[in-house]
């Protein structure tokens, strides 16, 4: 990632639900979006977007999660702030 000038990188790990709603708020807010305009801007459906950042545990999320833990390994999502 090249970042440019007045910007910074973030990163965060992410082991469960929670942490992955609680960082793409984060990241989502940072980008000056609501929930409608990041829908409208990804094509993701508003109420999955809101599923999401609750930490909600979904079956594809408990399988993710379970996998990268057999696996030793952990997600991480990375992202620029101005």
């Amino acid at each position: 990632m090249t970042l440019q000038p007045g910007e910074r990188e973030r990163s965060a790990a992410i082991r469960d639900a929670r942490a992955l709603g609680a960082v793409l708020s984060t990241v989502r807010l940072e980008c000056g979006l609501t929930q409608e305009a990041a829908a409208t801007k990804s094509t993701v459906p508003r109420p999955y977007i809101a599923t999401l950042e609750t930490g909600k545990q979904t079956m594809a999320l408990t399988r993710l999660f379970h996998l990268l833990d057999a696996y030793d390994a952990e997600l991480r999502i990375e992202w620029t702030h101005r």
